[in-house]
């Protein structure tokens, strides 16, 4: 029967989940970027999906969970270049305690030590009080206005779906919002639309 809650919750998050559209283009969107005050939401970069979290999760053990593919370390050392390159600071950066995530902000970010907070950890399956607990504070890093250059989240899907109805599906991508109580959706970001992004910004077309 748990088995089978767990399976129906599943169900009914995927059945709900709004699509992404975004809502401005990738060049708008890194132009704004440039100018900071906003809030990228990253899920994790691109993972081996022959590899499956053990239960209970130990945060220290990545053995026990699912990891990055070589795609995905690929994928976000690219990313984090393109961000350097394209001159989008960070001013803050914060991560989920699954190795996938830390994995994601480290090859990204070399320069920036994240902050691992479990409060930002996968919380489907989770008892309702720590998926509050969870949601809370994702809506507050949301919430609050960005003091210098973007503040950066690397988590995983739910989380973003109960905090604001939106699903990043495509591993890697980057939702980008405006601080606010009512986060909106500003614009979105694959990696492939960085690698466009810097390809263009090398030859002077930005």
């Amino acid at each position: 029967m748990i088995l089978f809650g767990f399976l129906v919750l599943i169900l009914s998050v995927i059945c709900t989940a709004q699509p992404i559209a975004a809502e401005r283009s990738a060049d708008e969107v890194l132009s704004a970027l440039r100018e900071g005050g906003l809030v990228i939401y990253w899920r994790h970069a691109h993972t081996d999906r022959s590899q499956r979290d053990r239960r209970p999760l130990n945060y220290d053990d990545c053995s026990a969970q699912r990891n990055l593919s070589a795609q995905g370390r690929e994928d976000a050392r690219l990313v984090g270049e393109a961000i350097r390159e394209l001159g989008v600071p960070v001013g803050e950066l914060y991560s989920s305690p699954y190795c996938r995530c830390i994995d994601t902000a480290d090859l990204a970010f070399t320069d920036i030590t994240a902050i691992v907070d479990p409060r930002l950890s996968y919380i489907l399956g989770e008892k309702p009080a720590k998926r509050d607990t969870n949601t809370e504070f994702l809506n507050q890093l949301l919430a609050q206005p960005v003091p210098s250059g973007n503040r950066v989240i690397v988590s995983h899907t739910a989380n973003l779906k109960e905090s604001t109805g939106f699903w990043p599906g495509q591993e890697g991508l980057m939702v980008v919002f405006e601080p606010s109580a009512a986060p909106e959706l500003f614009g979105e970001l694959s990696p492939a639309d960085w690698a466009r992004l810097a390809a263009a910004g090398i030859e002077g077309d930005l």
